[in-house]
Order: C-alpha cells, then sequence, then structure tokens
C-alpha cells in the first residue's frame, strides 16, 4: 500500500490534468463527479487504511477521533440540508476529504519514510515530475490551449494561462508550494552552479507570468527571497543579483508583454480600489461585511459550533479568505484545520529555536507563506491539489526527511 501510496503522489497532478481535460470536453462520471473528485476519495479511502495499520495505538486513537469529529459534522450539515429539502451530502463529503488530504497525507508520507519507501530521490521525483507536468499546462496558454485563470478577453484569448487544471488559485498556490520544494530539494546542486539556480529561477518566474495571478507572482518572490538570502554565501549571492538583474533587464521586452494585460488588469482594480488591502485582496476585504451581518443573524450560536455547511456557503457566497470561509462552514472544527496548519508553522520555528533544526526555518517561513495567501486570496486550506506538496514542506524538518542529513547530500550530489 505505501508503494501504491508514491504512485499517486508522483502522478498526483497528471491525475488533475487528465480530469481537467475531460471537463473541457464536457465529459464526467457518474453523479457529475470529475475523474480527480473520484480518485481523491479513493485515495482518502486508501491513506486511511495506512493509517489504520501502521499507527501506533495512542495516534491511532486521535485519528479515530478526528474522523468521528468529521462524520458528526457531516451529518449535521447534511441533516439541515435535508430539512429545508435542499440536500447537498455530496458536496459535504468532498469539501471535508479536501480539508483532510493535506493531514492524512503528512501521516502516510511520515509513515513512508520511516519505512524507506520515501527516499532522497523518490522525494525529487515527486517534486520533479509534479513540476513538469505544472509548467507544461501554464505554458500551454501561449498556444491558447485549456482553461483561462480569468476566462477569456473580447478576442478569444486566454487570460491568465493554468492549462487543464480547472482550479484557480489552488494551481497558484501549488506552483509556490513546488517552487519552493525544487529550491530546498536541489539547494546543494544550486549553491555550486548559481547558473542552475537561475534557469529553474527563470522558468518558474515565467510560469508564474503566464498565470497572471498575484498569488503566484507574490509566493514567487518571496519563496525566492528566502533562497537568496538564507542560502546563498554572500560571494554567490552578489554574483546571483547581478547576473539576474541581466537577464531580467535583458529579457524584458518578451516578459514585460506577458504581464502587461495582468498590469493591465491590476490598474483596473485600482481605479475602481484605491485602498490598499482592497487591492492586495482584490475586493475580498469588501466580503468581511458580509460576514458581520452573517455573524449577527439570530441562530448564529448553534452556526459558529457547527458552520452553516456548504448549503450556506452556496447562499451567502464564498469570501474567498479561508479563515473566514472555514468559520462559516464548519464553525469550530474549521477552526482546528486552519490551527493544524499553523501548528505546522509553529513546530517547524520549535525545531529551528529549541532543537536547532536549520531547515525549521525553511518549514515556518513557507508555511507562513501559505497562511498569509489563504487569508488574501483563498483557496488553500482546503486545496487538495496542494495537499501533497504543503505535506512535504510540513515534513522538511523531520528527522526523517533525507534532505536534512548531510550524507544524503553527498549522496545526490556525488
Amino acid at each position: 500500500m505505501l508503494k501504491l501510496a508514491y504512485f499517486i503522489e508522483i502522478t498526483w497532478l497528471l491525475i488533475d490534468m487528465i480530469s481537467g481535460f475531460l471537463q473541457n470536453q464536457g465529459i464526467f462520471l457518474l453523479g457529475n463527479l470529475t475523474v480527480s473528485a473520484l480518485v481523491r476519495i479513493a485515495v482518502v479511502g486508501l491513506f486511511l487504511a495506512i493509517l489504520l495499520s501502521q499507527l501506533k495505538p495512542n495516534r491511532l486513537l486521535n485519528l479515530l477521533l478526528f474522523l468521528l469529529v468529521c462524520s458528526l459534522w457531516i451529518s449535521w450539515h447534511a441533516l439541515a440540508s435535508a430539512f429545508d429539502s435542499k440536500s447537498n451530502f455530496l458536496a459535504e463529503v468532498q469539501f471535508y476529504l479536501k480539508l483532510m488530504l493535506p493531514i492524512l497525507t503528512l501521516g502516510v508520507m511520515q509513515i513512508q519514510l520511516k519505512k524507506g519507501i520515501l527516499t532522497a530521490v523518490r522525494v525529487r521525483r515527486i517534486v520533479t515530475f509534479n513540476a513538469v507536468i505544472l509548467i507544461l499546462n501554464l505554458s500551454l496558454g501561449l498556444f491558447g490551449i485549456g482553461f483561462g485563470n480569468y476566462g477569456e478577453s473580447e478576442t478569444g484569448e486566454i487570460i491568465g494561462s493554468k492549462g487543464f487544471f480547472y482550479a484557480g488559485n489552488e494551481v497558484s498556490a501549488t506552483l509556490v508550494a513546488i517552487f519552493a520544494l525544487v529550491l530546498f530539494t536541489y539547494r546543494e546542486q544550486f549553491k555550486r552552479n548559481y547558473l542552475k539556480m537561475l534557469a529553474v529561477v527563470g522558468v518558474f518566474f515565467v510560469a508564474s507570468l503566464l498565470s497572471l495571478s498575484k498569488t503566484s507572482l507574490i509566493g514567487f518572490l518571496l519563496v525566492l527571497a528566502f533562497f537568496m538570502f538564507n542560502d546563498l554565501p554572500l560571494a554567490k549571492l552578489v554574483k546571483f543579483s547581478v547576473v539576474t538583474s541581466l537577464a531580467v533587464m535583458m529579457t524584458t521586452p518578451w516578459w514585460y508583454s506577458l504581464l502587461q494585460v495582468s498590469i493591465e488588469r491590476w490598474q483596473f482594480f485600482w481605479e475602481i480600489r484605491p485602498d490598499f488591502l482592497d487591492f492586495i485582496t482584490s475586493g475580498r476585504s469588501e466580503r468581511v461585511a458580509n460576514y458581520l451581518t452573517w455573524l449577527t443573524s439570530d441562530d448564529i450560536t448553534w452556526q459558529l459550533i457547527f458552520g452553516g455547511g456548504q448549503r450556506e456557503v452556496a447562499e451567502v457566497g464564498k469570501f474567498e479568505n479561508d479563515l473566514l470561509d472555514l468559520t462559516m462552514s464548519s464553525g469550530l472544527l474549521g477552526l482546528i484545520f486552519y490551527a493544524v496548519w499553523l501548528g505546522w508553522a509553529w513546530s517547524g520555528l520549535v525545531d529551528r529555536l529549541h532543537r536547532n533544526i536549520p531547515t525549521g526555518t525553511f518549514v515556518f517561513y513557507v508555511i507562513g507563506i501559505f497562511i498569509m495567501l489563504s487569508v488574501i486570496a483563498g483557496h488553500v486550506i482546503y486545496s487538495a491539489t496542494l495537499a501533497p506538496f504543503i505535506a512535504l514542506v510540513a515534513l522538511a524538518s523531520s528527522r526523517y526527511f533525507p534532505f536534512t542529513m548531510a550524507a544524503a547530500y553527498k549522496e545526490l550530489t556525488r
């Protein structure tokens, strides 16, 4: 089962791409399910089977309690919807599966690391293969193929490429996570040959431009800044900065044309929302008023505990802010899921400050980026597309993670 889990991890985005291609052709499965949704249900079943069979009694009890709470929340929302003749049971199940996937994936990967299924080479394969699939899909936008991140222009051109990935901001967040993992898992090679790093940075820079997403561009810059100032010695930092600046200036006419549509879009938003907070969140901060209206409704006590479920979200509308969306849809349980991500970031900080594990800084910083993105853009905490990559980030300071050991570096860089 652990080897099957590895196969799923390495083909994660390939499955999403195939599913998106079928959606693009109008092909769905029974019950209007997509291929990726059906596969994710099977994956959750597989990962649960692995955890139930491999976990020690104390951790197994925690898992069973966690599953029981999730089941109670799903049942509560399904019953509430049924009484209103607006049953949306399948939507409830799919939503909680998405929330659970990063946590379950992290648990499975911990077992894979301990059992030797996930080695340094295999981790790199997961990261590299999924990076290639993602970059190829974003490149399809150059040829007008696939979905547009922001639809199509009046002339029929795709605005913001995402290839055959149907999700929007989830793809941008995944691009940031994979970029961080590529720099992390290949960092010893990049330290010796900064031109290789420059090539990789260039590819991901273009991919970020093609998506035309503030999430991918902001995330790209934050991740790059971390690795430049945290991993490169001063002499190589200066060389890399000089060469990068020259490369950016020399290619400006080409990459600026890719960015032009996005600049025009941002200028439009700035004209109608001259407030910086409104601009950076694409108007999401205005939706806080809707949240406050919901928060002051008559039946808020029960909704704060259990949430309103997907029925309530459909009626009120998503705030595109994961903290607010999770509170409204899942109440206390939504906050617990959010707290798990905060716990991963905190764990990285503890690893760095109290256990002297340098890679703890990477965990704290990168997951901190995603927590920030979850507030200004949303679709992060409950992203199935992002699940295995955020799990790898959270594992980066684990004593079992091969890239924390000097021996692994020697083995991989000989």
